[in-house]
């Protein structure tokens, strides 16, 4: 539990169905989000079926997921951040952007791991490619298709120090008319993706006037929509401060942005002043990233992995800030 999101879950997973190469989990789940403009809650269930074609580095997985979606303005966390603040998504033409209720999908994926630790590697890599499909024949009341492929690279230079490439890339799309809903979309910045940024700020934005009445005033900086296409990569130096605690630090340069390819808010809204939020998708946009450098402190303590990081975006719009500083628990990649 936290001011921006509060996570339920329980889950049962078994490696080796009926002493076989087959896979099994279980999981029932309620998850809140607090996000800058609305929040997010989400309560269902999943099953997941996998199998090793190649013990133990290549496997298939099938997972099945049930959820009821709520997107409001209105819910808080447990320690109440968020609740009543003002949402930009409630003045048209974003009102489509709250399509919740049932979403019903399937996700095959395909997952390639030769990581000597999967909670603090030193060396391998990690593939991963998923479709995640959300069908009305599914009995799904959200319509989408999400492509999701990632990449991490770990190469140990010495004994304790250890370069980390990560990167990752997602497609949705939606036959809905209404566009891909919100919650589906992508929101970079952060501490989870490219540092140094404030979080979930990178993507595109819709000019859009504070009511609507024509005369009123501009939203400051225009309503952050989230985009149906994103990239981002990390790239890491981490090196050890004090081995006796576990106490290491880390350089780092980031890289990405959301695109959005939707014609529907395309034509909502004149374009916005800068090409890296632009809401109008062309190929040479792809060359419009976000980028960061950044170093940190991290602590794998008792209480688990202990995150403090500077990031310092390269060239800042107007409105962001030239560095900022954030802290977490857990690992990154």
């Amino acid at each position: 539990m936290s001011g921006l999101r509060q996570l339920v879950s329980l889950r049962f997973f078994e490696p080796y169905f009926l002493d076989s190469d087959w896979s099994t989990s279980a999981e029932l789940f309620s998850q809140l989000y607090v996000f800058p403009d609305f929040s997010r809650t989400s309560r269902g269930g999943s099953l997941t079926f996998g199998y090793a074609l190649i013990q133990p580095w290549l496997r298939i997985s099938l997972t099945g997921t049930a959820q009821d979606d709520t997107v409001d303005t209105q819910s808080s966390t447990f320690f109440g951040a968020g609740g009543g603040f003002v949402s930009v998504f409630q003045r048209l033409p974003l009102a489509n952007l709250f399509n919740d209720g049932i979403t019903s999908s399937v996700r095959p994926a395909i997952t390639y791991d030769t990581r000597n630790n999967q909670l603090f590697p030193t060396s391998g890599m990690f593939l991963q490619g998923s479709v995640e499909i959300a069908s009305k024949y599914l009995g799904s009341g959200n319509q989408f298709w999400r492509y999701r492929t990632s990449a991490n690279f770990y190469y140990p230079v010495t004994d304790s120090i250890v370069i980390k490439l990560r990167s990752e890339a997602g497609l949705v799309t939606s036959p809905d008319p209404a566009g891909v809903p919100i919650f589906a979309r992508f929101f970079l910045g952060g501490i989870f993706d490219v540092r140094g940024f404030v979080l979930r700020s990178i993507g595109p934005r819709l000019p859009l006037r504070s009511t609507l009445d024509e005369n009123s005033a501009p939203i400051a900086n225009g309503a952050n929509i989230g985009g149906n296409l994103q990239y981002f990569q990390n790239l890491e130096l981490e090196f050890p401060i004090i081995d006796a605690v576990q106490i290491r630090g880390v350089v780092f340069t980031d890289l990405g942005n959301a695109w959005n390819t939707e014609d529907l808010y395309c034509n909502a809204a004149p374009a916005s002043p800068h090409d890296a939020t632009n809401p109008c998708f062309a190929l040479e946009r792809l060359l419009n990233v976000r980028t960061s450098w950044g170093f940190g402190i991290r602590w794998f303590s008792p209480l688990g992995p202990l995150r403090f990081e500077w990031g310092f975006p390269f060239a800042p719009l107007p409105y962001e800030e030239t560095s900022r500083f954030e802290f977490t628990i857990g690992n990154f990649f």
